[in-house]
């Protein structure tokens, strides 16, 4: 939209500022006056000695066109900035639903008082989804209270995954 009012120049605005820093100045165009033109041609309507009105034609500078300037360079480069931790935070968030080592690492060093055996043993039985709702109980809650609450919560998970294989061993035995 902001590339769209300001006539398709704002996508590479940062850029082309930054090339035309690097510039021979005896060359150089600055890309901020097409954008953001500085002067204009006036006309002022002015009561002459006869008093009829007369046209005089001027240059008038346009200072907010200043100012606007140095909003949209500094709006250009915040958004590439928050556009790159957002990409970050992208790749991040995959790595950590794709690759269970890595959750499982994340929640070590955030429940470093939890026994490691419990935190691989959970990490591997739990869905990511899961794994993450225990990482955030894991920063907000006390770690006292976090290795107390992953003990019982492994032992839940022992006693339901040993039931499942129970339970699918004694239907394996009693088809054969």
């Amino acid at each position: 939209l902001t590339d769209a009012f300001l006539g398709n120049m704002f996508t590479t605005l940062g850029t082309d500022v930054i090339a035309h820093h690097e510039m021979d100045p005896d060359v150089r165009n600055d890309p901020m006056v097409w954008v953001f033109p500085r002067m204009t041609k006036c006309s002022f309507h002015l009561y002459g000695s006869s008093g009829d009105v007369m046209k005089h034609d001027a240059l008038c500078l346009l200072a907010q066109n200043i100012i606007n300037e140095k909003i949209y360079i500094f709006a250009w480069f915040w958004w590439v900035i928050l556009a790159t931790i957002t990409g970050a935070e992208l790749v991040y968030r995959c790595f950590t639903v794709f690759f269970p080592t890595l959750r499982e690492m994340l929640l070590r060093y955030r429940a470093r008082m939890t026994d490691r055996r419990t935190i691989e043993m959970v990490t591997k039985k739990v869905r990511a989804s899961d794994w993450f709702l225990l990482y955030l109980l894991s920063k907000n809650m006390n770690p006292v209270h976090y290795r107390v609450f992953m003990n019982e919560f492994a032992k839940e998970l022992e006693d339901e995954y040993g039931k499942r294989l129970l339970g699918s061993d004694s239907t394996n035995t009693s088809s054969v």
